[in-house]
């Protein structure tokens, strides 16, 4: 397994029904953690990069109206 940090930046604050939506990401294989940094306005997520890619994470984040840019940047875990 290799264990990914992707960092997107947020374009919006997620509304409550966003963050909601968000909670449901965790069963999709392959996403292992969440952190919502409202401060400063990035969400970082733990994925396994062997199940998933930052396009397909970018893609999920959007179908649930959450507005993220561009990965940042992607650190090993």
């Amino acid at each position: 397994m290799t264990t990914l940090d992707v960092v997107f930046p947020l374009l919006q604050a997620p509304r409550p029904e966003q963050l909601q939506a968000l909670g449901n990401v965790y069963s999709i294989y392959g996403i292992r953690r969440i952190d919502l940094d409202e401060k400063q306005h990035r969400l970082t997520v733990e994925i396994d990069a062997t199940r998933l890619t930052e396009k397909t994470l970018a893609g999920v984040l959007r179908q649930c109206g959450i507005h993220v840019g561009e990965p940042l940047h992607l650190t090993q875990v």
